[in-house]
């Protein structure tokens, strides 16, 4: 039996949705979802009746008109919405199919936009805005006509020979464009009509799948808002439905931190019915399972106490979060840590002597520093010596990120410098090393960093430089995401660039000290200034408050 994706959009009752969003897959980082879509555009492109998806390499933002010949019901329909390009042109491609009725087998987006994209009927009229873009539309098809030297209409310039091609600029003074009385009948003005901009947020009231890549990144405080507005705009949990009409749910992260655990189990009994199922591929998530009443005949024999292997605020915990079932056959990549000390001055030649001696092995290297500024100062030293290098980071627009990484994926470009815009997702196939220039603020987005290479069961090398101030934080790094590492990894000093090891352990000292008088949790210094929990001397303003509401309960 011949079937298509477009037969998955009955409900229950056998009513036929129209234009409505079957899976929805969020991504952080635009790149990641622009990667996403090509790389689903090439899956689909070697399915049976899927010949649009043959062009792996479509531009999802240079389509100004909201143009699309992508409604061949024998295909699956792709499309991928994100920010930092025009707007206009992806609700114009969502509208139109809303209009038609066509549904979206797979939508990629970054959350801000795709809120932006749904919620732009509420910021402006949307039948005064469809009368304005049908006029302007009438003008841009007009100004593609030759105008003839008696003032009749010739043909469209791209099917006659002498107008530009498609894609290329008309040089020269603007055209002029006029419209006649038949051209405004044919327009049907009077229609009363939206073009579908008006019910755009409706095309998530039937979602099928969501799937949430990078779950702790957006499921965290930077993406709150925008990830509830979109909650908002999801089917509501649907109990009394069959398990065929449920919106499933899959989250994907290669760290889930604790302190977000919690948010993770309210917004999946928020879009999602059932007990959610939590399988882990890494070892180190073994800690996360609670034991069962089988698990407390240990192998020697001995019966220990559920008290002394789990603390309170453990046993808490997993009692608040869903618990993980099962933990799959360690996948962890083969990547080799190298970890070099050396003063931070010297980071910048060290990187060039490194990629001096590893001519070969070191063809291409991803470099990660802290700040946009380190980017670019260090971009422009290593060109400076004749090595090929570009920056990567938020402040620059689109068409620039994605130039600088073809480059560099297709080896152009032998050094990218780039802050954690590139940590999270985005693959070059092949990568051999990364570099830690600066050491990541977190802990989970070193995993992340050197998850860049070693991908697809090759191996891979991930650089750490480390300095008097930063070898505590390794430290904890080390413990937190390298505790799989049967030995502790060895400190390294390359030739000339040797410390001063009595320096060294002033600062090194220096760097563990706190305030005078500060308090911190018991899991040290180091965790406190990752996850905060660091408290100074020095009273905050809730402290006043509550001690002043202590005293003033006291005097009652």
């Amino acid at each position: 039996t011949k079937t298509t994706p477009n037969n998955d959009y009955y409900n229950a009752d056998g009513s036929q949705r129209q234009g409505q969003i079957s899976t929805l897959i969020l991504c952080p980082t635009r790149e990641l979802a622009a990667q996403t879509g090509t790389v689903l555009q090439r899956l689909t492109s070697y399915l049976p009746n899927n010949k649009r998806n043959k062009s792996a390499s479509r531009n999802y933002y240079d389509n100004s008109r909201g143009d699309d010949d992508s409604d061949d019901a024998s295909s699956i329909s792709i499309d991928v919405i994100y920010g930092g390009v025009p707007m206009e042109p992806q609700v114009a491609r969502l509208a139109k199919k809303r209009r038609a009725g066509t549904n979206i087998d797979i939508l990629v987006a970054t959350p801000g936009r795709l809120v932006d994209v749904l919620k732009r009927s509420e910021h402006a009229d949307p039948t005064s805005s469809a009368l304005e873009r049908r006029i302007l539309d009438a003008f841009d098809e007009k100004s593609m006509m030759d105008i003839g030297p008696d003032g009749k209409n010739g043909k469209k310039r791209r099917k006659g020979g002498g107008g530009p091609k498609k894609g290329r600029r008309r040089r020269g003074p603007p055209m002029e464009a006029s419209l006649t009385l038949n051209d405004i009948q044919e327009m049907d003005l009077d229609r009363v009509d939206d073009d579908g901009r008006a019910t755009l947020d409706e095309m998530l009231h039937q979602l099928d799948y969501l799937v949430v890549d990078e779950a702790d990144r957006l499921l965290g405080g930077a993406f709150k808002d925008d990830m509830d507005k979109l909650l908002s705009l999801f089917p509501n949990n649907r109990g009394d439905a069959s398990e065929e009409t449920k919106l499933k749910t899959l989250l994907f992260s290669a760290t889930f931190p604790e302190q977000i655990e919690e948010r993770v189990d309210r917004v999946l009994s928020r879009v999602s019915a059932g007990v959610p199922l939590r399988v882990s591929t890494s070892a180190a998530m073994r800690q996360r399972v609670p034991l069962s009443e089988d698990d407390d005949e240990q192998e020697d024999g001995s019966d220990k106490d559920g008290d002394e292997q789990l603390s309170n605020r453990r046993k808490k915990h997993l009692a608040n979060t869903t618990p993980i079932k099962n933990v799959l056959p360690d996948t962890a990549p083969k990547i080799k840590h190298r970890v070099i000390r050396l003063d931070e001055r010297d980071r910048t030649q060290a990187l060039r002597y490194l990629l001096d001696q590893n001519m070969k092995t070191m063809d291409r290297v991803l470099v990660f520093v802290a700040t946009r500024y380190s980017t670019e100062h260090v971009s422009r030293k290593l060109r400076r010596y004749g090595i090929p290098a570009a920056e990567l980071h938020g402040k620059l627009d689109q068409d620039a990120r994605e130039r600088r990484l073809k480059a560099f994926r297709a080896g152009k470009t032998r050094v990218l410098i780039s802050t954690d815009l590139a940590a999270r997702g985005i693959d070059v196939e092949g990568l051999p090393v990364v570099v830690n220039y600066d050491l990541p603020r977190s802990a989970a987005d070193f995993t992340h960093r050197t998850g860049r290479t070693g991908r697809a069961g090759r191996a891979g090398l991930a650089v750490s430089f480390i300095s008097a101030k930063s070898e505590s934080h390794f430290d904890f790094i080390e413990s937190k995401e390298l505790n799989g590492q049967t030995e502790r990894i060895e400190r390294e000093i390359l030739p000339g660039f040797a410390p001063d090891e009595a320096l060294w352990e002033i600062k090194s000292a220096a760097a563990t000290m706190s305030v005078p008088g500060a308090t911190h949790s018991k899991k040290g210094l180091e965790h406190d200034r990752v996850f905060g929990g660091v408290k100074g001397r020095r009273k905050s303003k809730k402290d006043k408050l509550r001690e002043a509401a202590a005293k003033a309960a006291q005097g009652k």
